[in-house]
């Protein structure tokens, strides 16, 4: 993804850089081998804070839930990279690693996760559901199908304020695909004709799917992985 998804020179513009890591996200025309150097360190960081937050978990101190992204930081890195200032970003719960990328600061993920008045939720809403949708980063809803119509929703209030050379980005994995508001979502978008781009992770999390339509018999199956209470390796 890292080789193939270049953007054009018309549509490059410059992305706020990130603090913790340099001007480095901010250079959209960095030597590839520079590119595959930042991703890289984009997914250790979020690897390291992940497991901090389930240390956290284990240790009583985060309420609620913690779901990590281990082992598809790769994709959601390159999501958050190629985006930006402008695009819009629909993370799922295991896309810390793009959202990093995206320009996510860390503190405002211990924040929420704590429960603290101080973060973008203000400690209302659950640690995984945060967003700066002023800043183009949506706000994940549990129903994760729910988030394609509400990024194609986004996309055409830009449209309706005139505002030109932009994309939206929202995840989804297997489970989630099996959902009507995805394909409705779906729909929506391409009778509207947004610029809209799914990002499909097969990461096999999905409590149950299925193998064809329900009501002709079909197999229905369900993933017996054993769960870790909340949070999730």
């Amino acid at each position: 993804m890292l080789q193939t998804a270049q953007r054009t020179t018309k549509l490059k513009r410059k992305k706020r850089a990130s603090a913790s890591l340099g001007e480095a996200a901010a250079d959209k025309t960095a030597a590839p081998h520079e590119r595959f150097l930042e991703a890289f360190r984009w997914m250790l960081l979020a690897r390291t804070l992940e497991e901090k937050l389930v240390s956290l978990y284990r240790g009583g101190q985060i309420t609620g839930g913690v779901y990590i992204g281990k082992g598809q930081e790769a994709v959601s890195v390159a999501c958050g990279l190629f985006l930006e200032k402008g695009d819009i970003f629909a993370p799922l719960i295991r896309d810390q690693a793009g959202r990093s990328a995206f320009g996510e600061p860390l503190v405002d993920v211990t924040r929420t996760y704590l429960g603290s008045r101080l973060g973008p939720m203000r400690g209302r809403d659950g640690n995984i559901h945060r967003g700066h949708p002023r800043d183009n980063e949506l706000a994940m809803i549990s129903h994760l199908g729910a988030m394609v119509s509400v990024t194609v929703g986004t996309l055409m209030a830009k449209r309706f304020r005139g505002e030109k050379n932009f994309v939206g980005l929202s995840c989804i994995g297997e489970g989630g695909m099996q959902a009507g508001a995805f394909h409705e979502g779906m729909n929506i978008a391409a009778v509207e004709q947004v610029p809209l781009v799914i990002v499909a992770t097969a990461n096999l999390r999905a409590m149950i799917w299925w193998n064809g339509p329900s009501d002709t018999g079909s197999k229905v199956t369900v993933w017996t992985e054993p769960i870790l209470p909340r949070a999730w390796m």
